[in-house]
């Protein structure tokens, strides 16, 4: 079965046919309207003119002697004819109150009875026009009354134009508008093809079903990102305003709708005016909104490389800061894991050289050895760190530092029960984590010619770590053998992305200061006495919490 689905018309070719019904129709009123009105006035005009000619004889000396009989009849034939020559009318007729003719363009018609049966009213005196069918044809015709001198009605005037000769000049001027119809719908249709180019240039060339769906899809798409999205016009007009970003400003106390708002009625401390008026974008700017922190970037909106518009997109910075904590916090946790791997491979290829040299009572020796190694590591670590997941995590750094060549201490007076239930097990292994992993770097770090730092030189590689909570505040000391830190740093450390270890760092003491922030716990930094630096952190619990668990 063959079925015939209907096919749209293309947007070019509707806005050509429909172009063309309107300029059609419009042509066609228009054409209407001039020809009555063309009607009108050449009617008028005739009959204006048979009106004056009229009005002229009924004034005529000539023709009021000649009725009242004080001058011959061809006199007045003789000045009718001239008259009506000069004028160009059909005819002049000059009747008495008989109705008998004493002028006409037919000599042989003078004398007799007027011909029409419309000239009755102009005996009574009154003045009119008429069409009727008289001796030369169909004719429009207007009636004058003659006075004599006393104001009596001695006679009447009828001056006619024949029908034929109107309708001939309502023809022509019908023709000349008819063609000016016709021009103006040739000139019309290649005006439509060139305004279906014009819109469809505008519109990339899409058909509007095409644009409906890009639109549905523009829109679905905007809503869907988890970025709150705020467009702007060149006037800082809102005309874009997502989900996400209702969200924000909802928290934020802006609850009224903001489309068509200027925008910096809604964000007074926007920036987008900068970004339009110079069309630099911004990224990751931190900015308040009604007392929320966010991150914002800004680009500003180009078109045919003319600026139309900015656009902001923007996170919860409380958001992002917590996803940046967690990155970090696995980050550490896979680097410890790594670690531990490299370190147990290394082992197992020791043991797989001694099988291979045949040497299986040594192999049984170095498994009791490394077995009482790892023991008696476990065991020390978790006689002080009774949180296992604390525990597990310095184990995990104890080998990386092993790994490194870094002499790893735990301090035998460390003491930390177990705090899952008080404070984030993955809050305190990012600070101890970002706080080793520093200490590492400070103790291997090399000069620019790649030689070991002055006090490397003095100070075995080393790390102490300290932690114990006492009277409900957790403490942890970390101390390293390394440079230390200039009191002029001291302040800048803690600012996001500042590092003394190059580009692409700076972001876990930043982590840090947040998480302090948030447990209102503090950090100080001072001079080891191994030589390096040393960081105290102090973070309080409430372990009466924990107790009654």
């Amino acid at each position: 079965m063959i079925s015939f689905k209907k096919r749209p018309l293309r947007l070019g070719t509707f806005i050509i046919l429909l172009v063309c019904l309107v300029l059609a129709i419009s042509l066609a009123v228009t054409n209407w309207l001039v020809s009555q009105r063309v009607v009108r006035m050449t009617q008028e005009y005739f009959e204006g003119k048979a009106k004056d000619v009229s009005h002229f004889m009924s004034e005529s000396i000539i023709v009021k002697d000649a009725l009242s009989g004080r001058r011959l009849q061809t006199d007045v034939q003789q000045f009718a004819e001239t008259i009506r020559k000069v004028s160009g009318v059909e005819f002049i007729v000059v009747v008495d109150m008989n109705g008998i003719r004493y002028t006409h363009p037919n000599p042989e018609m003078i004398g007799q009875r007027f011909v029409g049966g419309d000239d009755t009213p102009v005996y009574s005196g009154k003045e009119f026009s008429s069409v009727a069918e008289g001796t030369l044809g169909k004719s429009m015709r207007y009636f004058t009354p003659v006075f004599d001198a006393d104001g009596r009605q001695i006679g009447a005037i009828s001056v006619g134009i024949l029908m034929n000769i109107i309708e001939h000049n309502l023809n022509a001027t019908r023709l000349m508008v008819l063609i000016g119809v016709l021009a103006g719908f040739t000139i019309g249709i290649p005006g439509a093809f060139l305004l279906a180019g014009r819109i469809r240039k505008i519109l990339f060339g899409l058909e509007p079903e095409e644009i409906a769906r890009l639109f549905e899809e523009k829109n679905a798409l905007v809503q869907s990102v988890r970025e709150g999205i705020l467009g702007v016009d060149k006037e800082m007009r809102i005309t874009v305003v997502n989900q996400e970003a209702a969200r924000l400003f909802a928290v934020a106390g802006i609850t009224d709708a903001v489309i068509g708002k200027n925008v910096e009625e809604v964000v007074p401390n926007t920036n987008l005016h900068y970004v339009i008026e110079t069309g630099l974008p911004e990224y990751d700017q931190e900015q308040e909104l009604h007392g929320v922190r966010i991150l914002t970037n800004r680009l500003p909106v180009t078109v045919k490389g003319e600026i139309v518009g900015a656009v902001a997109t923007f996170r919860d910075k409380s958001e992002v800061t917590r996803l940046a904590e967690q990155l970090t916090g696995v980050k550490i946790y896979a680097d410890a894991l790594r670690s531990q791997t490299h370190e147990f491979m290394n082992r197992l290829h020791v043991i797989l050289g001694l099988i291979h040299m045949g040497k299986y009572e040594r192999v049984s020796d170095y498994i009791k050895e490394v077995s009482l190694q790892v023991q008696d590591e476990v065991g020390y670590v978790m006689s002080r760190i009774k949180d296992p997941v604390l525990a597990g995590f310095v184990m995990a750094k104890l080998s990386s530092a092993r790994e490194k060549g870094i002499v790893f201490v735990l301090s035998e007076d460390t003491y930390v029960p177990e705090i899952g239930n008080v404070v984030s097990e993955s809050d305190i292994s990012t600070i101890l984590g970002n706080l080793i992993e520093n200490a590492m770097d400070a103790v291997g770090a090399t000069g620019s010619a790649g030689t070991v730092s002055a006090v490397a030189q003095i100070y075995e590689k080393k790390i102490t770590v300290h932690m114990a909570v006492e009277a409900d505040v957790l403490s942890m000391v970390i101390c390293d053998s390394g440079e230390g830190i200039d009191d002029a740093l001291r302040e800048l450390i803690l600012e996001k992305g500042y590092s003394t270890r190059g580009e692409q760092r700076g972001l876990g003491m930043h982590l840090i200061a947040r998480i302090l922030e948030k447990y209102g716990g503090t950090l100080d930094i001072g001079r080891a006495d191994i030589g390096g630096a040393k960081i105290t952190v102090k973070i309080p619990v409430d372990m009466e919490v924990k107790r009654h668990d």
